[in-house]
């Protein structure tokens, strides 16, 4: 079951990767059909921006993965261990809460603005808003095994000094 994670989460990575790197090929071939051709083509910025979004939710899931979240840890660093467990608890459920919110509305939007398609490439608006609602229920899965993992005190925070 472990070995399938870790190979997963080196998928999710180079996804990320790809999604980055592909944006950056597009805005170079945009940017030399427009400025050496003088013919831009039409389709560049729409690919790029559709593609902005996994990149942003892939990052956000790797970041929750290998807890590199924004945060304040100089409370943690002060707490003895068993309050900064409970604190690490308590962060993990408010983020679970919140993410259970965002895919249980986000389904109905989902389904009705996903019938659309983009202007210009014709892409049906559930790809580009199913990958953020498939990262999001990544990124719950991954706080509730955190949250498992603080329970059964086998979780080790990073960037978090004893």
């Amino acid at each position: 079951m472990f070995k399938f994670a870790v190979y997963f989460k080196k998928l999710i990575t180079v996804v990320g990767g790809l999604c980055l790197i592909t944006i950056f090929m597009v805005m170079m071939t945009q940017i030399t059909a427009r400025y050496v051709f003088n013919s831009p083509f039409p389709w560049p910025e729409e690919l790029s921006l559709f593609l902005m979004a996994p990149l942003t939710f892939v990052g956000a899931y790797l970041a929750i993965i290998h807890d590199e979240h924004l945060s304040i840890t100089f409370v943690l660093e002060k707490a003895p261990p068993a309050v900064r467990r409970l604190m690490m608890i308590f962060d993990r459920m408010v983020i679970v809460v919140f993410l259970f919110v965002a895919v249980y509305y986000s389904y109905g939007f989902l389904q009705t603005a996903g019938l659309l398609k983009t202007a210009v490439l014709a892409i049906p608006m559930w790809c580009v808003y199913g990958i953020m609602w498939v990262c999001c229920i990544l990124m719950l899965l991954e706080s509730v095994f955190q949250i498992v993992l603080l329970l059964m005190n086998r979780y080790e925070a990073k960037g978090v000094t004893e």
